[in-house]
């Protein structure tokens, strides 16, 4: 068990995101050094994404991946995107509005368990949410990616993590 348990908790996660909703995108491009917009992409190209295709984004925050996957699916594709912190879906619905031609549907749900329809999704996405999740969390997210993906959907998520080197472990760390 994770010492501190309480850094899982659906409220606790929830009320940081609230509290840093403002300054999230930048300080994730900040502390990634620029490397999370890469890392994004990469983690969309992963997908293989044709036009037409249903992804659901789950734990979308911002959506900041929505860059590299609305062109790949086009206007005849869907994007649901989903998260519990309303605040980051406020930013979300602005982002939207650069997309009149897709269909972006923007769901407040927990990722964990959602409203999402059994194997609806050719493919789901998310990028930077694992870290907010305990193992067993973790465990019941990977039973909801297979429950809404179709059979044979893929899926792509991309998260940091400390590095084992010790002089990049104290530059991270700083």
């Amino acid at each position: 068990m994770h010492p501190n348990p309480v850094i899982y908790q659906p409220d606790f996660v929830r009320e940081l995101f609230n509290e840093m909703s403002g300054t999230y995108e930048k300080m994730n491009t900040i502390t990634s050094f620029g490397f999370s917009e890469r890392w994004r992409r990469q983690c969309v190209d992963q997908l293989e994404l044709k036009n037409g295709m249903r992804v659901v984004d789950l734990m979308t925050g911002m959506g900041e991946a929505w860059l590299y996957i609305l062109p790949k699916i086009g206007k005849n594709g869907q994007l649901v995107a989903l998260d519990f912190c309303q605040p980051m879906l406020d930013f979300a619905k602005k982002r939207q509005q650069n997309f009149p031609k897709n269909s972006i549907e923007i769901l407040c749900e927990n990722a964990l368990q959602s409203s999402i329809l059994d194997g609806s999704a050719d493919a789901v996405i998310s990028t930077f949410g694992l870290k907010t999740l305990s193992p067993e969390q973790l465990e019941n997210f990977a039973i909801e990616i297979f429950r809404v993906l179709k059979p044979g959907g893929t899926f792509s998520m991309v998260e940091v993590s400390v590095p084992k080197n010790a002089v990049l472990q104290a530059f991270y760390l700083f």
